[in-house]
């Protein structure tokens, strides 16, 4: 994004009060791995859910950007809401699921939310949801509470629930030996292997 871009959007808090917006008024975020607790979410992303050690990775190579549009809008069906319309871009470590090389997967994911009051979430209509339908959009569903809005939650989700699940460094990856654990990307065995 350029620099004239960047000044338009409001660095983006790991909470927001929903009073600070103003109603019917929409306001830019923009997040990436220089403020801290974006640069944390990544982390979990390679060291936990990926195991990617801080020998194998410094972050260097790694980037998450969030651009996030929000509304502040008030009505009968959902009360005091923020309808968010977001993009997670970025690239991360993960190991080949073929070979567990390294490798770098890169993730561009549009979202839409809608965040309500923490008062709807018991409600009958609301108890079982994840998704409601608004300003003619389907909308995944989060409560807020005692008027903070949490984007730690709403990042953290969005980008977990939408990276691959089964990342290769390539189609062609050969993957290890089954038997004796060889990379047959880079060596060869002897090992006497049932063909596919």
């Amino acid at each position: 994004m350029a620099i004239a871009d960047e000044q338009h959007h409001t660095p983006l808090p790991e909470t927001l009060k929903i009073t600070k917006l103003t109603l019917n008024g929409e306001k830019t975020f923009l997040g990436n791995i220089d403020i801290p607790w974006i640069k944390e979410i990544l982390s979990e992303l390679e060291r936990e859910y990926f195991e990617i050690n801080a020998e194998e990775n410094d972050n260097s190579s790694s980037n998450l950007i969030i651009d996030l549009s929000v509304i502040r809008k008030k009505n009968d069906e959902f009360g005091d809401h923020l309808i968010i319309r977001g993009t997670l871009s970025g690239n991360y470590k993960a190991p080949c699921v073929r070979c567990l090389d390294s490798t770098t997967q890169n993730i561009n994911h549009q979202f839409r939310a809608l965040f309500m009051s923490e008062l709807f979430e018991k409600a009958q209509t609301y108890e079982e949801e994840t998704e409601v339908f608004c300003a003619e959009e389907t909308m995944d569903l989060y409560f807020y509470s005692n008027n903070n809005v949490n984007f730690n939650d709403l990042i953290h989700e969005q980008l977990f629930l939408n990276i691959p699940q089964f990342p290769l460094h390539d189609e062609n990856c050969r993957g290890l030996c089954p038997i004796c654990g060889t990379n047959l990307n880079h060596d060869s065995c002897s090992c006497q292997r049932p063909e596919d």
